[in-house]
């Protein structure tokens, strides 16, 4: 099903993530990089699944995204996944 959108602590994510085999194409990833979640603590309430925790990843902006920034949209069409 959505197996490529687990994030599970200490996985590799990388290449293209696929929601549902690609039947919802506007939800389709591609990451640039690879990168290894590390979920951390955040709360911890009373109860048998109190636990919450948190996760960041820091990532490198796509050139489109670095251009869009700075109000520079020349080719980098707005669709196009490398630049989402």
């Amino acid at each position: 099903m959505d197996e490529e959108f687990h994030i599970h602590h200490g996985s590799e994510l990388s290449g293209t993530l696929l929601r549902t085999g690609g039947s919802y194409p506007d939800n389709t990833r591609v990451l640039r990089g690879a990168y290894t979640p590390a979920w951390r603590p955040s709360i911890q309430l009373e109860g048998a699944q109190g636990e919450f925790r948190c996760l960041a990843v820091f990532i490198t902006p796509s050139p489109c995204s670095l251009a869009a920034a700075r109000g520079v949209t020349a080719g980098c069409p707005a669709r196009r996944p490398a630049c989402a």
